[in-house]
């Protein structure tokens, strides 16, 4: 296994050259929008800060670690859209990091950077990078657990185990997608059980606790992680919300359209990461390279969930986008070290062998290098392109009318924190979920209005008819016909 000299400076290189190159590139202060959850999570975090209670006030059916955390910061800094959005550049940094380190440790340095890159150039992964939102959060603690478990497994310091742990309920309090990991953590750990169990210098007649103390440990830290934050922060009814919206009949009925479903061939549309990583899935399998197990694992576990469960949103891409990086490097690096030890044999039949691996690391490394610029620049250029804030049309609306106005209501949460208006806490989370759930009404709606008589509210015209409000809205408001932007009523 190959080492590059100066490990430890790559270490701390790579994810903070990344972070750097996101903040000197990418227009964290200005941008209106990068990803389409921002306005949700911008808002949460915001009313939190200004002392309206998560799960108490608020309808989420998402987990409150990074909403906040999120709130932490405004109360210190103030509300602002370039703060969550380092917020997020700092975890898709952990992010980073923990994918070279354990590529590297596993396979060697190139493998290391050569993962980072093709994750850089992946299907959305510089958006989400950049954007107020739970995905890439999630995913950057959760590979944290595993980075910290390699630690353990490698030293042995049951510090890293806790470590492991306590980062894997964080990862779930975060997004619960973060599930997506525990089947490959836990094959890990079993093989590593099975090892130490088949040694012959094993004990046999160890206790079942020495046996077991490594799971029962990790388990313990991450069970005391997320309860530590479901009893500070949840309700007696924040589970039965957050699975309603997800796994109701309603949800589940809407979301069986096709138009909602994983589509395996999209991930062909990368092939600077799907031809490599299919090429390094196939190397492990013929070399036996059971230590990368892990990116395998958690690849197939993305794919069986996937697959079974809708809606699929774009953002989901990450969890694929995570072991084929790895993969990948592992299938560009491996396969030329593979051709290369065929070259010692001089026979006939070993240089057909070798000229035949030769022509297909050639194509596998020339596809991945010629379609990785332009994919890396595709999706930099996305978010470089995003408009400004000071050129939404809704947000300069809401703001011509700042004065006097206490609450917005809207579904265009993102426009309402840029002009600085706060929406009703019950009515700022309001996804399709929520709607397709029936977990709100014509009745708590019309009681919301009652209650904090939003002095502006600009809304689709399909929730009028889902919540009846054309009378109520006919007597209490008047429309702005001299704002430029349709359907924004003013309270009376």
């Amino acid at each position: 296994m190959n080492r590059c000299s100066k490990d430890w400076v790559l270490d701390w290189v790579v994810p903070l050259g990344f972070g750097l190159v996101l903040c000197l590139m990418v227009p964290l202060r200005t941008a209106f929008e990068f990803g389409t959850d921002e306005g949700f999570e911008l808002m949460k975090a915001w009313l939190v800060s200004l002392g309206h209670p998560i799960y108490r006030e608020f309808w989420n059916d998402q987990p409150p670690l990074h909403t906040e955390l999120l709130a932490m910061l405004f109360r210190v800094f103030g509300p602002s859209a370039f703060l969550g959005r380092l917020l997020s550049v700092v975890f898709a940094m952990v992010l980073v990091g923990a994918l070279y380190q354990m590529a590297r440790h596993r396979s060697g340095c190139v493998v290391g950077l050569l993962a980072v890159a093709l994750l850089f150039a992946s299907e959305s992964f510089i958006q989400l990078s950049v954007s107020v939102m739970l995905e890439m959060p999630a995913m950057a603690m959760g590979l944290a657990s595993a980075w910290a478990w390699f630690r353990y497994v490698q030293r042995k310091e049951s510090k890293w185990l806790v470590i492991s742990g306590a980062l894997f309920g964080c990862a779930l309090q975060i997004k619960f997608t973060a599930i997506v990991f525990l089947p490959a953590l836990l094959v890990d750990y079993l093989v590593n059980r099975q090892r130490i169990s088949s040694d012959a210098t094993a004990r046999w007649d160890q206790s079942w606790w020495r046996s077991h103390r490594e799971g029962l440990l990790w388990c313990a830290s991450s069970a005391v992680a997320f309860g530590f934050v479901v009893a500070g922060f949840y309700q007696m009814d924040t589970l039965r919300v957050c699975f309603g919206s997800h796994f109701s009949h309603g949800t589940r009925e809407v979301v069986a359209s096709e138009g909602y479903k994983f589509r395996p061939e999209s991930l062909l549309s990368d092939l600077a990461i799907s031809v490599p990583a299919t090429v390094g899935m196939v190397l492990i399998f013929i070399r036996r390279r059971w230590d990368l197990r892990l990116p395998v694992v958690l690849l197939v576990t993305a794919f069986v969930i996937h697959s079974w469960h809708r809606p699929f949103w774009y953002y989901y891409h990450l969890h694929f986008s995570i072991p084929m990086a790895w993969l990948g490097a592992i299938g560009i690096v491996e396969l030329f070290q593979h051709v290369w030890k065929l070259a010692l044999d001089s026979s006939p039949w070993g240089k057909l062998r070798f000229g035949i691996g030769l022509l297909t690391w050639s194509a596998v490394a020339s596809l991945a290098l010629t379609s990785w610029p332009g994919s890396l620049w595709h999706e930099l250029a996305k978010v470089r392109a995003a408009r400004s804030a000071t050129e939404d049309a809704t947000v300069a609306a809401f703001k011509s009318h700042s004065v006097g106005t206490r609450w917005v209501l809207t579904n265009h949460q993102i426009a309402a924190f840029w002009a600085g208006l706060p929406i009703p806490p019950e009515l700022a989370v309001m996804p399709a979920k929520r709607i397709w759930s029936g977990q709100i009404g014509k009745e708590e709606m019309l009681r919301c209005l009652e209650k904090y008589q939003p002095e502006q509210i600009l809304v689709p015209t399909d929730w009028e008819a889902k919540f009846e409000l054309s009378n109520y809205l006919r007597d209490h408001y008047r429309e702005d016909v001299e704002g430029g932007v349709g359907h924004l009523l003013l309270r009376k």
